[in-house]
């Protein structure tokens, strides 16, 4: 179903990256990125006024994207400014699809308490290991929270020092 999940800060930045079925190229985001700046650029010609990170009804008009190529259909939402968008190459209903991604939102939102840039960059081991979680062969697998937190356990203190402690130990830190 998915192939490759990204988030994007507010600027098209590439946060996190994870692959499932097959490896989706970077070129791919780019070309993502550059249609939602075209429809910033005329939804904002329309309403008159600046867009904002926080702005996020007037480009959730349109959720699925296609590539011009018709390879990749680019299904997203946007939440604090960061852009989690999910590619597919195969024709998949994207209800279940947008749906999934504020699934992932709202699990963040129940782990670190909140969702901004700064949260996921904290947190990244945990993103990755909530996103294994999460998909298997990018098929929706373990998606309940009191679940996922038998699974791996939410952030704390004595969680960041041992991620630390191994992170150290696997790179000879």
């Amino acid at each position: 179903m998915i192939d490759t999940l990204f988030v994007l800060d507010n600027s098209g930045q590439v946060i996190i990256e994870k692959h499932w079925r097959t490896v989706i190229p970077r070129a791919a985001i780019d070309e993502f990125w550059l249609v939602v700046q075209k429809q910033a650029a005329v939804q904002n010609s329309i309403v008159h006024y600046p867009l904002t990170s926080n702005s996020q009804s007037q480009l959730d008009s349109s959720p699925v994207v296609a590539s011009q190529d018709g390879l990749y259909f680019f299904h997203h939402i946007i939440r604090n400014g960061l852009f989690f968008v999910a590619i597919v190459s195969k024709e998949v209903p994207p209800l279940a699809i947008v749906q999934f991604l504020h699934r992932v939102v709202d699990i963040c939102y129940d782990y670190f308490g909140g969702l901004s840039e700064s949260i996921i960059k904290e947190n990244f081991v945990i993103v990755y290991e909530l996103l294994e979680e999460l998909l298997d062969y990018g098929l929706p697998h373990i998606t309940e929270p009191s679940i996922l937190k038998e699974i791996v356990p939410p952030p704390s203190i004595l969680r960041s020092v041992i991620d630390a402690v191994s992170l150290g130990s696997t790179y000879g830190i």
